[in-house]
């Protein structure tokens, strides 16, 4: 007998208990283009109860080749509010708040979130999530996908515990992305570039469907089932299909100074068993406080 439960074959997969859990959390993705269109999309489909989307660009007709919920019709219109109106359609009963704004500028409400999805192409936004999470103390995981021309990578972090964001950063590449004069060189560069850079939606998919199952096994908190590839980097090449997974250490001389005083003052071992034990905070039933 077909059932007429939406969640039938989602609550078969992770259980009661793992679902409800699911179904309350809040996730923040910052980032609503080719990427986080399918980050979007799939923890809506899986039952997320809470999404906000953080953008201030409009929809360019050169997004259509991979993002999903976008049409000609829409060129011109903010992403987050297009995306909004997708989701909503898609899963009704989920709750979709629309920022269209650089996250630098985003209310402070937005951060009020399980788990941040970073889907973003910009390095300094990246330094400002990152700074954000460090700074606000609530041991806040955070998932980065990224993506060249072949290859697609995600990242499992929990700022100040695990190596952040910019622990491979190098001081001169931080002050590059730092200084106002290089920011104007590069934002001048990437306008000219960026409809150059090859990018189709089979990748983006990739990318978009690995952080998302990150993202789910954070939520689910269910560490005995479905494990999160905490502090781990997460490579995929399409040419020949090399899989690498990679731990990323924490840098004891991190460019972000309170990166560096956070793990001190944690003291937390580098592998643990549990999620709950690596991140207490932010490990919680999400919602559930």
């Amino acid at each position: 007998m077909l059932s007429d439960d939406r969640r039938d074959r989602t609550r078969r997969f992770f259980g009661r208990r793992a679902l409800a859990r699911i179904e309350r959390a809040h996730v923040l993705v910052v980032g609503v283009g080719a990427i986080g269109n399918e980050v979007a999309k799939n923890l809506a489909l899986v039952g997320v109860g809470r999404l906000t989307l953080v953008d201030a660009d409009t929809v360019e007709l050169s997004n259509l080749n991979r993002c999903i919920f976008f049409r000609e019709g829409d060129v011109g219109r903010r992403k987050v509010h297009v995306a909004r109106r997708a989701l909503r359609a898609a899963a009704p009963a989920i709750e979709v708040a629309a920022c269209a704004r650089p996250i630098q500028e985003a209310p402070d409400a937005v951060w009020d979130a399980d788990v941040v999805a970073l889907c973003v192409d910009d390095e300094l936004a990246r330094y400002y999530v990152n700074a954000r999470l460090l700074g606000d103390g609530r041991r806040t995981p955070v998932v980065n996908g990224a993506m060249g021309r072949t290859w697609g990578e995600v990242s499992v972090l929990v700022p100040g515990l695990t190596a952040c964001l910019v622990c491979l950063w190098s001081d001169d590449y931080a002050r590059a992305v730092l200084s106002e004069e290089v920011r104007r060189k590069c934002d001048a560069f990437f306008q000219e570039t960026r409809e150059k850079f090859p990018a189709i939606s089979v990748l983006t998919s990739l990318v978009g469907a690995l952080s998302s199952t990150e993202i789910v096994k954070l939520l689910a908190a269910e560490p005995g089932e479905l494990p999160p590839a905490l502090g781990q980097r997460i490579r995929y090449d399409v040419r020949r299909h090399d899989l690498a997974v990679q731990q990323l250490v924490p840098n004891p001389q991190c460019v972000d100074a309170l990166c560096r005083k956070r793990r001190a003052a944690s003291r937390v071992p580098r592998t643990q068993e549990s999620q709950h034990e690596r991140f207490p905070q932010s490990g919680r039933n999400p919602r559930g406080r």
